[in-house]
């Protein structure tokens, strides 16, 4: 997956309802290496998306770089195992 930094989303935002696919309802971010705001923005809306499709995008294996702004922004809800 790489570094969702604010650079790589602005990159991938005019794509981004086209990201996931229909039949994904679980999204392994293990090969994160980094993430800013920006990144869990589009995770977010990545989540969004899925809702509004009437689905469920379950986000997990998040680093410990995220699990840190996970944390810090009280976004247990959205990520499965920092939510237990």
């Amino acid at each position: 997956m790489g570094e969702l930094s604010q650079q790589a989303v602005v990159q991938h935002w005019p794509k981004v309802d086209g990201l996931i696919g229909n039949q994904v309802n679980n999204l392994d971010l293990s090969g994160l290496i980094y993430s800013d705001t920006a990144g869990i923005a589009l995770l977010i809306h990545l989540c969004g998306l899925a809702t509004q499709a009437g689905r469920t995008l379950t986000l997990h294996s998040a680093p410990a770089q995220l699990q840190k702004l996970i944390g810090l922004y009280d976004l247990q809800d959205f990520f499965v195992e920092e939510a237990q």
